[in-house]
């Protein structure tokens, strides 16, 4: 969960369409150190390759938003996050994001296949096939509510 901040609204008066990735950020960071158990993001080994935003309505001062995530797909060395920013007082869909996470070697600078057990955490938590998946296993579909220190379990919604 986040509010939008003064310092977060631009001169049109509403969120600045950069702090979003800010907010998916804190929220990809909050899944995979819930995921993990690991606290520092220099353990993560991951880098951002791509995001992509569609922006559905704008966020002013202090509205709270809602910040929900799920793995969308897993390959060998990356993995595909969807995030849906929606307005706490309303569910209110306010943007959705797709990034795409690289498993990464810092000290090399260069991509690593993503570690086998990583992987099984990600589809147990998830509750579903990501990677090599036969069509009808990816049915079923969660989303996780996510925010800098929490995640909720088995929020299943709109999804």
């Amino acid at each position: 969960m986040e509010t939008v901040r003064f310092a977060d609204v631009d001169m049109f008066d509403h969120m600045n369409n950069a702090v979003c990735l800010t907010y998916v950020e804190s929220a990809r960071v909050a899944y995979y150190s819930h995921l993990t158990g690991l606290q520092d993001p220099h353990e993560f080994d991951m880098t951002v390759a791509r995001a992509e935003i569609d922006f559905k309505k704008p966020a002013f001062y202090r509205m709270t938003i809602n910040i929900f995530t799920r793995v969308t797909h897993i390959g060998t060395k990356s993995w595909t996050l969807e995030h849906e920013l929606r307005d706490a007082s309303n569910s209110d869909l306010l943007a959705h994001c797709t990034t795409v996470i690289v498993h990464f070697d810092h000290k090399t600078s260069k991509s690593k296949p993503i570690p086998s057990q990583i992987i099984s955490l990600i589809e147990a938590y998830e509750g579903r096939c990501l990677r090599n998946c036969l069509k009808s296993s990816t049915s079923k579909t969660t989303k996780h509510k996510t925010g800098h220190s929490n995640v909720d379990h088995g929020f299943a919604a709109r999804w």
